[in-house]
């Protein structure tokens, strides 16, 4: 079952996963065991599913259940930092460990600094040390965030910009790889580092284009024809879809440094302003949206980002959704979801946020 990649005529993703995975040569016979955490999430669900058609048997970790348990061979509910690895991976080989556990909103670490950092830095400790005395074959595969770089003094980023984070969020992400790289280093383990740049997604219930939506969506009907965003839009970001990211985690994985930390940017290399991403996702509706931004620039975020990604397509990734297409995929689910909370509400509500096949408009 795929939770996050709903059935629609414009797009078929999972068939573009099955095309893309064969053409890959991932799908294997070979049994081999994965660890992920921050499993129920956003990320987590993709990369299950990318997993196990991939032929590796999974075990995760969540403080929430994940809706598709049926892929999981084990699954513990629990935050990372509480885990007890020795029980719950009893006889379990890892091949590698896929760690997307911790918040994931710089807004949130503004706000709650420390929270932040315990929902990250802990578990990441305490994870590392059970690979490091029990798990030592395990390939430890960090999803780190561009948030490191901050505001970059040259375009495009590459992986040897020195870190100097904006953000909360940031500062715990550079830790984070600060642990992995000492772990290795003093310990002899084998480690990758993912800078992951703009996600997003069907399932995404969270930054960016959630927050266009939703901010749109609250409007009065008769208020819908503009909206108002942060920023000036000219702010630029690397956007690069959820099942790209899956995609990319498990070519890395293909592609260790053995007993030393690598780090490889996920992105697409492409440079796309927030304005035109915002035209993109408002793109197949049926009436034009005007877009305004209010020149206010919010705390820790940066103002442009662009990847170099040649060591990614040295792996032989290559992108498979355009962005085009991603967002008017995000648009129809967001409308769905937001149809599904209102089914309730009095009918009037409910035609204007009945769910319809959006037309293209040029």
């Amino acid at each position: 079952m795929n939770l996050f990649l709903p059935k629609m005529n414009c797009f078929n993703t999972y068939s573009l996963f099955i095309k893309t995975m064969k053409e890959m040569n991932t799908f294997s016979t070979n049994k081999q065991s994965v660890l992920i955490t921050g499993a129920a999430g956003f990320l987590g669900t993709y990369l299950a599913q990318v997993c196990v058609d991939a032929g590796y048997q999974i075990y995760g970790i969540d403080h929430k259940l994940p809706k598709n348990l049926e892929l999981w061979t084990n699954f513990v509910q629990s935050s990372t930092s509480q885990v007890d690895f020795k029980a719950f991976l009893h006889n379990v080989e890892l091949a590698v460990c896929f760690h997307l556990a911790g918040s994931a909103l710089v807004a949130y670490s503004i706000q709650e600094p420390f929270q932040d950092f315990n929902k990250l830095l802990p578990g990441t400790a305490k994870l590392l040390e059970y690979i490091v005395r029990n798990q030592p074959q395990c390939h430890f595969i960090l999803f780190s965030s561009a948030a490191v770089y901050g505001n970059p003094k040259v375009l495009p980023i590459s992986e040897t910009e020195l870190p100097a984070p904006i953000s909360p969020y940031g500062v715990h992400k550079q830790l984070a790889e600060s642990l992995l790289q000492s772990y290795s280093a003093i310990y002899g383990i084998t480690c990758s580092i993912l800078r992951i740049f703009s996600a997003y997604g069907v399932g995404l219930r969270k930054q960016l284009f959630w927050d266009i939506l939703s901010k749109y969506y609250e409007q009065a009907p008769q208020e819908q024809q503009s909206i108002t965003l942060f920023g000036t839009g000219n702010e630029s970001r690397d956007f690069i879809h959820g099942f790209d990211i899956a995609r990319a985690a498990i070519l890395v994985n293909q592609n260790p440094q053995p007993k030393q930390v690598q780090i490889i940017n996920i992105a697409n290399g492409q440079e796309v302003t927030i304005k035109d991403a915002a035209f993109n996702l408002f793109k197949s509706f049926p009436e034009e949206v005007k877009i305004h931004f209010n020149n206010q620039v919010r705390p820790g975020d940066p103002s442009r980002w662009v990847a170099d990604i040649s060591k990614l397509t040295a792996m032989n990734y290559k992108p498979t959704i355009k962005l085009s297409n991603g967002l008017g995929e995000y648009a129809l689910w967001y409308r769905n979801q937001r149809y599904q909370e209102f089914v309730s509400v009095p009918q009037k509500l409910v035609q204007h946020a009945a769910p319809v096949e959006l037309s293209s408009r040029k």
